[in-house]
């Protein structure tokens, strides 16, 4: 099985409570031995999520417009 996890940013500030729960189900599905994947928009400070994670579990999009997602 392979699952896609999709949050519109991981940054914990602006993501709040819902983008550590898409990061922490990720790393819980890995640990099961499930194929997980997280797509995102490339918004706020995601540096540190991108060094834990890499570029094989982590895609970010890039934000044409701020004002709207």
């Amino acid at each position: 099985m392979r699952i896609l996890n999709v949050n519109t940013t991981l940054d914990p500030i602006r993501g709040g409570g819902t983008a550590e729960r898409t990061y922490r189900m990720h790393l819980a599905l890995t640990a099961a031995g499930v194929e997980s994947r997280i797509l995102t928009l490339d918004v706020g400070d995601l540096a540190e999520r991108k060094a834990e994670l890499g570029p094989s579990d982590l895609t970010t999009l890039p934000l044409w417009n701020k004002r709207y997602n």
